[in-house]
């Protein structure tokens, strides 16, 4: 990706600083041009594109100053922005006429919402290094969290995890016969055997197996793996081979990419071949009663247990000292399994049957089921209800998988490196008491294409240091995910690709629903605080009571919580709120991109503990709700929120202020078929009432981070030079007095004064006149 300042916009800002004159930047210009190469330099000359080639334009949305010489402007297109493809991407300043700066990049489609898929979100950005460009353009503000490229911060991420594996593991190792060179029948040709392992902690993984051709001896043959990710944001482990007679090293590529090797062999002749690989390991659990009895067979040391397709005993497990606590074991299935066209038990895979607990070092499962679903119960435990801590071996929860010993009161030592793929747990009802996934209790861990299906907590996430690719929840009387800390186990420094939850389950007629779900995701803080920074790319939560929420109390010195999209949908309003915030000062800043909510009581809740309103900030750079009931944005007690963009449809009311010490400031607002503006409400009182006509009528609204008022009004009976009693919320910090156009027979000027006690009236010293109108355009004061 190219970046430059263009010729014409560097002479404009040395005009304007010549000048003494504000420079004006407003507008992303968005092209597709057709052969456009991204890594090739940019000619500083270059223009805007051919007009054919524009596929959008949108104002910029926000400005940042991170220091004198360099300042960001950023816009958001949400997900009703679209469909199109673009790779060129400008800033431009409609009032000069002139394109300030170019940025080619990789071609990116930016898609829609539309009945069963959410659209993306796309936030651009660009940063502009100029001598005192600060000053110049006027601004002052710090930029957003969102403005900022996290991509250094989550490769730091990345590299912690691969550390970690290394560290706990050993740098290169192999599982069974995985990466294995075997000779072939055809001389001179050998083959990689597909498997699994891990070079320098990065785990790799082969499908097939990889042919070699050689003509001369001795050869080395070298995997080759590094990280990367794909257009769809799906990172993993790279491998490729390479034989050569001489001795190679890690490298760093082109792309800035680290590259890991290791001597998997060395060939001496068509039948000689000295094996470099370090394994674990390895048994079938066909060959035993249980996973139980398997684990024991393996060596103190660790190793590995393979499930082939089919069911196989978990064993009796107990939380009393009886759970699975040796360090370096893997659990690596055959196939992932799916439910059964009622959820009542896991088919088609490597399914283990009954509870399994774990809590040791080094600890992976992939590609396994965990069963204890409504046959399973029934097979195995004689149909128990579930519904208590009656679990027959040692009394417990009912959990599928937990990687937990939460029978020990006081903290345990957080165990090293927890890894979890392609991983399904099923319980059997929505009440259950338990966990279809459980894992805590861990320092550094990864966690990829795991789905939990009901009881009381479907997905549970109680670590740090954690990389979380997809996880979803369903059908969960308690939560879909929730992500929680307290004095058992240390939780944060967590980065998630994808959340999903739902109380409907695809592909299947659930043997039985939940009456409700309480929570799509719940972030817990309330009795210590989170450890680091959580961040979500994404959130998707259909058909919950609270679509996400966040609760505290641990008290103020939180964490900073991201969330790049989140969307929730009561489907047909019994969801209570989509967002929730209960004492939003117990966390430090909680930032989300864009907010889409549906079919609610009430969209947005917000609640702040403190009347201290630098201990936190709540922003969201776009929203949008439509069917909703109630609120769609309601702040209380001492909550503060920001809005940058709000767009609305059938809303019954869109601001509600709970107390007086609350406050909302809104960028721009868009909305249609609102049914209040405010609750309490700000009405035309004293005899005042619009004009009518086809002249604008009394309205009240937040934009641009200010309270602003129109419409053209007259005086009635009783005459007054009360307009408006302005509810607490929306009053400026100090009183206001503004200039209006006035009529009472002479064309004239009034002057509006805005103030704590009075509210909004006319302050010209007398009473006006019957029939005396005024504009309130021009009356506007800060929000803040």
């Amino acid at each position: 990706m190219a970046q430059v300042i263009t010729i014409a916009g560097e002479r404009l800002f040395a005009l304007k600083a010549q000048n003494n004159e504000q420079l004006d930047v407003d507008t992303f210009i968005f092209a597709n041009v057709p052969g456009q190469d991204s890594t090739t330099p940019i000619d500083r000359n270059e223009g805007l594109p051919p007009v054919g080639q524009i596929v959008h334009q949108q104002i910029v949305q926000q400005v940042g100053r991170v220091n004198d010489n360099v300042v960001i402007y950023s816009t958001v297109m949400d997900s009703l922005t679209g469909p199109f493809d673009f790779n060129w991407v400008g800033l431009y300043s409609s009032v000069n006429q002139t394109l300030i700066a170019v940025s080619h990049i990789p071609s990116v489609s930016k898609t829609i919402t539309v009945p069963g898929a959410a659209g993306n979100t796309l936030n651009r950005n660009f940063g502009i290094e100029y001598s005192g460009i600060a000053d110049l353009t006027g601004i002052t503000v710090n930029p957003e969290t969102w403005q900022l490229d996290f991509t250094a911060r989550l490769s730091g991420m990345d590299e912690l995890t691969r550390q970690l594996a290394a560290d706990m593991n050993g740098k290169d190792w192999f599982i069974g016969d995985g990466f294995k060179v075997v000779p072939r029948s055809t001389a001179n040709t050998f083959k990689v055997m597909p498997g699994a392992g891990y070079v320098s902690g990065l785990r790799v993984e082969l499908a097939a197996d990889h042919i070699l051709t050689l003509s001369s001896y001795p050869r080395f043959v070298y995997v080759d793996a590094w990280f990367d990710g794909t257009s769809e944001s799906v990172w993993k482990g790279h491998t490729a081979f390479t034989v050569t007679d001489t001795e190679m090293d890690d490298y760093i590529d082109v792309n800035g990419r680290n590259h890991f090797l290791y001597k998997l062999a060395t060939i001496n002749g068509v039948s000689s071949i000295e094996n470099h690989r370090k394994e674990k390991r390895t048994v079938n659990l066909a060959d035993y009663s249980s996973l139980k009895d398997a684990i024991k067979a393996i060596s103190e040391s660790g190793g590995t247990v393979y499930v082939p397709t089919g069911k196989h005993y978990a064993g009796e497990w107990s939380y009393n000292n009886d759970y699975m606590d040796k360090a370096n074991v893997s659990i690596i299935g055959e196939k992932m399994p799916v439910w059964n066209d009622d959820a009542s038990e896991l088919i088609e895979g490597s399914i283990i049957e009954g509870r399994f607990n774990a809590f040791a070092d080094n600890f992976s499962i992939e590609k396994v089921g965990f069963d204890m679903g409504k046959n399973v119960v029934a097979r195995r435990y004689g149909g128990e209800s579930t519904l208590i801590n009656n679990y027959p071996y040692g009394g417990g929860t009912w959990d599928a998988f937990a990687f937990a010993q939460p029978n020990f009161v006081t903290p345990l030592r957080q165990r090293k490196s927890f890894y979890a793929k392609d991983v399904i747990g099923l319980c059997k009802y929505p009440s259950t008491l338990g966990h279809a996934f459980l894992s805590e209790g861990y320092d550094g861990g990864y966690i990829d294409n795991v789905i939990g299906i009901y009881s009381v907590h479907a997905c549970v996430i109680k670590s740090q240091n954690v990389r979380v690719g997809s996880i979803q929840g369903y059908l969960s009387s308690g939560e879909g995910l929730i992500i929680k800390t307290d004095t058992y186990t240390d939780c944060g420094k967590i980065q998630i690709d994808s959340v999903y939850t739902s109380n409907v389950l695809h592909n299947c007629v659930p043997h039985e629903l939940p009456q409700f779900s309480k929570h799509g995701v719940l972030f817990l803080s309330n009795l210590v605080p989170f450890t680091g920074p959580i961040q979500v790319s994404k959130i998707i939560s259909l058909g919950a009571t609270d679509g996400v929420e966040f609760i505290g109390g641990a008290g103020v010195g939180g964490t900073d919580i991201q969330i790049g999209l989140l969307l929730t949908d009561g489907f047909t309003g019994s969801m209570d709120r989509g967002l929730s915030i209960g004492r939003a000062g117990d966390f430090r800043r909680i930032e989300i991109g864009e907010f889409i909510c549906n079919n609610a009581i009430d969209g947005f809740y917000c609640s702040h503990s403190s009347a201290n309103y630098d201990e936190s900030q709540v922003t969201i750079a776009n929203m949008a709700v439509q069917n909703i009931s109630g609120s769609a944005l309601t702040v209380d007690n001492h909550a503060e929120i920001n809005i940058g963009n709000i767009t609305g449809d059938n809303v019954a009311t869109l601001y509600k202020y709970v107390g007086v010490n609350s406050r909302i400031t809104v960028g721009t607002e868009n909305v249609n078929r609102v049914t209040a503006k405010f609750n309490p409400p700000v009405e035309l009182s004293n005899g005042w009432v619009n004009y009518g006509g086809a002249n604008d009528v009394f309205s009240v609204k937040l934009a641009n981070g200010r309270v602003e008022m129109s419409g053209l009004i007259k005086a009635t009976n009783p005459l007054t030079d009360k307009i408006t009693s302005l509810i607490p919320n929306l009053m400026p910090q100090s009183d206001k007095r503004f200039l209006a156009y006035k009529n009472d027979g002479v064309r004239n000027f009034s002057l509006v004064n805005v103030d704590k006690i009075n509210g909004v009236g006319i302050d010209d010293g007398t009473v006006p006149i019957l029939d005396t109108y005024i504009s309130l355009d021009a009356v506007s004061w800060s929000a803040n």
